[in-house]
């Protein structure tokens, strides 16, 4: 496994991805540790940063992994979480994605969120694939 996977599993395990998905229902192994090991591309997700975060809407939280800097349009936000019975991944881009359901922008004074993603307008769609968007 190339550096950067290691310090992306790395990432996942400081912070909890497994435990926290093991609360909602989705597989760690399938949907993220062998979809990384498997994966061949280039390191996408470098300029991310992966959090947990509460949520007042959603008991459990939700994971976020959104681009630290958003000066490229085309980055991905991703977060997925368990509401109203129903695993959710939503994928969220500034640009229109092929498959857009909707669009969210946050107010600035929004707690649920990171505060990196406030204030833009996203389009998003909720994703039926669990798996990470630029592991795929």
């Amino acid at each position: 496994m190339g550096i950067w996977k290691n310090e992306l599993l790395s990432k996942w395990n400081q912070i909890g991805v497994k435990d926290f998905l093991d609360k909602i229902n989705i597989d760690f192994e399938t949907n993220f540790v062998q979809t990384l090991n498997g994966f061949e591309g280039d390191a996408l997700y470098q300029e991310h940063t992966w959090a947990i975060i509460q949520n007042s809407a959603v008991k459990q939280g939700v994971l976020h992994c959104y681009p630290d800097a958003l000066k490229n349009p085309s980055a991905i936000w991703e977060e997925w979480f368990f509401y109203e019975d129903s695993i959710r991944h939503h994928i969220l881009s500034q640009t229109p994605l092929e498959q857009t359901q909707g669009t969210w922008m946050g107010e600035l004074s929004d707690k649920d969120h990171p505060k990196e993603v406030l204030g833009i307008t996203w389009h998003y769609h909720n994703d039926l694939d669990l798996r990470p968007f630029y592991l795929r």
